[in-house]
């Protein structure tokens, strides 16, 4: 080969390099592709070119990438900005020193959690400026627990909500992204500040517009007695329907379960979907809706009518219609627990005394009844997933439900859905690949491949080996900013000095 030709086939390489790394930009700019297996390309394609190269490199990790793919050993993963734009074997990479490089010898990386079930708001009675000061100093908690997203369900904090989702997107306030409902949508008489109370069809169909006026990502339903009338109910779907918004929530007491799913509601809670596990549940809902039968007494109705064939039947009918659950095994667990309000004791020093102060409504002791619902929840999940239902971690962490801690409730449930049944991987996508689905953001989230946000968590331990490990938190990355072990630190710190 002559060095002409060696010449040529250098600026060919460089020109490849060039509308490679073109390619990958795009893709960040917003195209929905995905481009894979390209790392060395793209980096080099940077320093060649003159353009800026990658600014962070966690080098050598074990990569657990969340797509179910076998652990990738000793790997680095190139971030630019606030993407990831190189995934590839560690031997061979010669970094320039003016990128930031994390050793992650002995380490494993993770996509960054979804904690798809939490509120921010107050008591039941009411939250006002204090609150408002509460929650967004907890914010700091989810990320410190390798939380870099939350589904926000609904409370009576809606402005401060939706000002702390900006200021985080814009990197004003640290804390993990946020989507949120708004609003509930509930019966005539709610039980929630904040929500909006539905008794008409008309009133249905405006409340729908007018969560997504306010800028919510999509619909919650609730269910406090008495409910939301069944055809306001039917109109609220078909509303939510024209205006392309997701509905999940609570089961109406005006339908059943298996309607519910029918018609395209997602749900949220274990206790929500038990009762279409029994054979009775229209005459169950109906003595309840018709005050002949107590509260107390519905719950153990449900729970000793719990039918191992019923459910199969019933959640047959949720992997055919698509039906995402979100079981917050955490509620289930504390009610099941013996001392239900004081919750595992280190945690308790990042909650102030308002917040603790709203752990009222729950008793000390737990019950045979708890305890058997816990074990139903449980099996109820085991056999959800055997046969295909799409599943969601939410910890149902906020305010007045008590035992509940930001940041660490979620993973506790990722511990329960291995308890249930689930691999540790299994739980690690409910939290992660799963919440992309759902939110529809699978070109951005969920996974660690290129093209992806660099939201990732890095762990000192291997979680597939015990769910538990996931705790073990080395550092996270949030947006592409790092967020190492001594930031984490000072972050709790900042939360527990508050809360004196």
């Amino acid at each position: 080969m002559t060095v002409s030709d060696r010449c040529l086939t250098a600026q060919s390489i460089v020109l490849a390099m060039q509308q490679r790394i073109r390619t990958i930009m795009g893709h960040m700019a917003g195209r929905r592709k995905k481009f894979l297996g390209c790392a060395p390309i793209a980096f080099w394609a940077c320093i060649l070119s003159g353009q800026t190269p990658p600014t962070l490199a966690i080098v050598h990790a074990t990569v657990i990438d969340g797509t179910g793919s076998p652990a990738l050993k000793d790997r680095a993963v190139l971030i630019q900005g606030d993407r990831i734009v190189a995934v590839s074997p560690a031997s061979g990479f010669q970094l320039p020193k003016s990128i930031q490089v994390v050793d992650a010898s002995g380490k494993y990386l993770i996509p960054g959690l979804w904690d798809m079930h939490v509120h921010m708001r107050g008591s039941k009675n009411g939250s006002g400026p204090d609150f408002a000061d509460e929650n967004a100093a907890l914010l700091p908690l989810y990320l410190a627990n390798g939380i870099t997203g939350v589904r926000e369900m609904g409370g009576d904090l809606l402005a401060d909500v939706l000002k702390w989702r900006s200021q985080i997107l814009n990197g004003e306030r640290l804390g993990p992204r946020i989507v949120t409902c708004g609003r509930k949508l509930d019966g005539p008489r709610p039980e929630w500040p904040g929500s909006i109370a539905i008794s008409t069809p008309e009133e249905a169909r405006s409340a729908v517009r007018r969560v997504k006026a306010i800028g919510a990502d999509f619909v919650k339903v609730y269910n406090e007695v008495p409910n939301i009338p069944r055809e306001a109910y039917l109109a609220l779907l078909d509303e939510a329907k024209k205006q392309h918004m997701s509905v999940t929530g609570h089961v109406p007491l005006t339908l059943t379960v298996a309607e519910v799913s029918y018609m395209g509601q997602d749900i949220e809670h274990y206790n929500e979907y038990l009762v279409g596990c029994t054979h009775n549940e229209r005459a169950l809902k109906s003595d309840l809706l018709a005050d002949r039968m107590g509260g107390g007494e519905y719950e153990s109705a449900v729970v000793h009518g719990y039918n191992p064939n019923v459910a199969r039947a019933l959640f047959s009918k949720f992997a055919a219609n698509h039906t995402w659950v979100t079981p917050t095994l955490v509620i289930a667990h504390q009610l099941a627990t013996a001392n239900k309000r004081s919750g595992p004791g280190p945690r308790l020093q990042y909650l102030g005394a308002r917040w603790l102060a709203t752990w009222t409504d729950r008793e000390e002791v737990a019950d045979e009844l708890d305890k058997l619902r816990y074990r139903q929840a449980l099996d109820s999940v085991r056999l959800m997933y055997r046969i295909g239902v799409f599943l969601l971690a939410g910890s149902d962490t906020g305010a007045s439900n008590g035992g509940t801690f930001p940041g660490f409730s979620l993973q506790d449930e990722l511990a329960y859905l291995v308890q249930a049944g689930l691999t540790p991987m299994e739980a690690l996508q409910c939290a992660t690949l799963n919440a992309a689905s759902w939110l529809g953001q699978q070109d951005n989230l969920g996974t660690i491949e290129v093209g992806k946000l660099a939201d990732l968590v890095l762990l000192d331990a291997n979680p597939l080996r015990d769910i538990h490990n996931i705790g073990r938190i080395r550092a996270v990355v949030f947006n592409g900013q790092l967020l190492d072990r001594s930031r984490l630190n000072r972050m709790l710190a900042a939360v527990r000095d508050r809360s004196e």
